[in-house]
């Protein structure tokens, strides 16, 4: 008896050692939710009908024919935005590369008063942001007549 009471008090004692060796903490775990990007192609980039061996370009500060992106999200978030600076059209004839210029934006839909896209810009308090995209095509003097179309991918990612 005296034994087996000599087994429990150890088994006790090293248990309470234990207990009194470990410790806890509540850390508090938060998710701040955001919108998801949407993005909303208002207008296409145009260049319109262009004479071979011309130049065609479309200042996105003040041409109607400008590509124009919207952007929508949660407000007073980073966003950064990448354009390429060329883009492939195709048709009957050779490819033609046309220079894709760098974009201006605005928190308003006014493209008179957008400025030159820095590439990271942050979404106003209304959520929105407008790109302006523009553009110039060079067509050679032997380039086969016909519609060429390319496509121009626009990405945006929210900076967290």
């Amino acid at each position: 008896m005296k034994y087996l009471f000599s087994i429990i008090l150890m088994v006790s004692l090293i248990s309470t050692v234990n207990a009194q060796s470990e410790a806890t903490a509540d850390v508090e775990v938060s998710a701040d939710i955001i919108a998801q990007l949407e993005t909303e192609v208002l207008e296409d980039l145009n260049f319109g009908s262009v004479t071979q061996g011309s130049t065609e370009n479309v200042n996105p500060e003040t041409d109607g024919r400008s590509a124009k992106v919207k952007i929508t999200g949660s407000g007073s978030t980073d966003i950064e935005v990448s354009v390429p600076t060329e883009v492939t059209l195709t048709g009957a004839g050779d490819d033609i590369n046309a220079t894709i210029s760098q974009p201006r934006s605005n928190t308003a839909d006014d493209q008179g008063e957008s400025t030159l896209e820095t590439n990271d810009f942050t979404l106003s308090g209304n959520d929105e942001y407008f790109i302006w995209i523009g553009g110039e095509v060079t067509i050679p003097s032997t380039q086969t007549v016909d519609t060429y179309t390319g496509t121009l991918t626009v990405e945006m990612n929210y900076i967290i």
